[in-house]
């Protein structure tokens, strides 16, 4: 049997494509695991923050989970309890005191937002946790400048006033 020259270019191509399939296949499938490793451990302390705060501050339905990390590392939701009321409720990971507001007591996440907006002519929110800081229930909002460097502004849940404000990170 002879086989030509173009037999072997064609058999060259297809074993160069099927090696470049299974490479592709090979990053897709360790991307994948990195990105479930990654998100096992949000999704694992958002069903704990949960379950603590049905139990301890009663509620019924949960709207946004956050995670607040500085000195120490706090869980935020937000939702309803079982009458119907906004309510956020911010627990310490190490435990401790729950703490449980009536939304109309703060500030939401959205004016948490507009604060800094206005304040500070920040554009590009990129994202905003709940948490406790200095004794004070906060919003985190962080914002990635022109020159993108993160600006990180904690805003005070119950009066939008600047609790801290950490520039060009």
């Amino acid at each position: 049997m002879i086989v030509t020259s173009d037999e072997q270019k064609e058999h060259k191509r297809v074993v160069i494509l099927l090696a470049l399939v299974a490479i592709l296949l090979t990053i897709i499938v360790m991307l994948s695991i990195f990105y479930i490793r990654s998100t096992h451990s949000k999704s694992q302390a958002r069903k704990e923050a949960v379950k603590i705060a049905e139990e301890h501050a009663q509620l019924d339905s949960v709207e946004d989970f956050y995670w607040f990390n500085r000195d120490e590392t706090y869980f935020g939701l937000t939702g309803k309890d079982a009458s119907g009321n906004e309510i956020v409720v911010i627990i310490p990971e190490k435990g401790g005191d729950i703490l449980t507001f009536d939304q109309e007591e703060g500030l939401t996440e959205g004016q948490a937002k507009q604060v800094v907006k206005e304040r500070y002519g920040e554009e590009n929110v990129q994202k905003v946790n709940l948490g406790m800081f200095d004794g004070k229930a906060v919003w985190e909002v962080v914002c990635k400048s022109s020159e993108g460097a993160l600006n990180y502004y904690l805003i005070a849940f119950e009066n939008g006033e600047e609790v801290n404000t950490v520039l060009g990170i």
